[in-house]
């Protein structure tokens, strides 16, 4: 039962920071060149697709555009993990072949992709949109 309620109150909190606009500003924070910013991103992408995706959060009532975020979110994880694949094969290319040698700046690139600044902030102004059809 502790569980359950854990479960509800944690996709009603992401429902909230939804409808505030923090999603959308992590989906921005996307295209940053820090690397530090794109994973603190990425896990709060992470967590509030984690959100979308609980049975919990399709029993919440008032949260009709649920199926529109968890479908635009799936396809930023997708497009992420494309992004890096690629990158991936690029510098396998370039080595010859030979394996990867992960130094820190190599590997943070690696694991957070950077979005780039126009997509990011096309994605994250989708998302207002959703939470909010009716606005100017």
């Amino acid at each position: 039962e502790a569980d359950n309620v854990q479960h509800i109150e944690f996709c009603q909190t992401c429902r909230r920071l939804y409808s505030n606009g923090a999603i959308s500003l992590a989906v921005a924070s996307l295209s940053s060149q820090c690397p530090s910013l794109r994973k603190v991103a990425l896990s709060i992408c992470g967590l509030f697709l984690e959100s979308l995706q609980m049975q919990k959060s399709s029993s919440l009532k008032d949260w009709r555009e649920r199926p529109q975020l968890e479908m635009l979110m799936s396809s930023i994880q997708r497009g992420l993990s494309v992004r890096r694949s690629i990158r991936i094969k690029k510098l396998q290319g370039s080595s010859g072949g030979a394996a990867l040698r992960y130094d820190g700046d190599v590997t943070s690139k690696l694991n957070v992709p950077m979005v780039p600044a126009f997509s990011a902030v096309f994605l994250a102004k989708a998302l207002l949109i959703l939470s909010r059809p009716a606005d100017d």
